[in-house]
């Protein structure tokens, strides 16, 4: 990018997670299965630094994934967290 233009620094991180086990005798029916999550972001400022725009996309792959649950004692369905869906945003300052 030509320096009159500004600067522009790209970022991109992925993270996998393997099969997780949530009880401490690693039952296969409350195994929490695996799932990638990546996510992007492009920051851009001005040459004269007054002005900056972030775009971003997080879990770019839209992958729904439960991230923790656990069996409760008593109840038929478990307590859990499901991975946020996939979300676009642009800030501009």
């Amino acid at each position: 990018m030509p320096a009159e233009w500004g600067s522009l620094e790209l970022l991109t991180i992925l993270n996998y997670r393997s099969d997780k086990f949530v009880d401490v005798a690693n039952t296969e029916r409350f195994k929490v299965p695996a799932y990638t999550r990546w996510d992007i972001r492009a920051n851009w400022r001005s040459s004269s630094q007054k002005y900056a725009a972030t775009f971003y996309v997080t879990n770019v792959l839209d992958e729904i994934a439960v991230q923790m649950w656990s069996p409760r004692e008593g109840q038929t369905s478990p307590w859990g967290t499901l991975v946020e869906p996939r979300e676009i945003g642009l800030s501009v300052q």
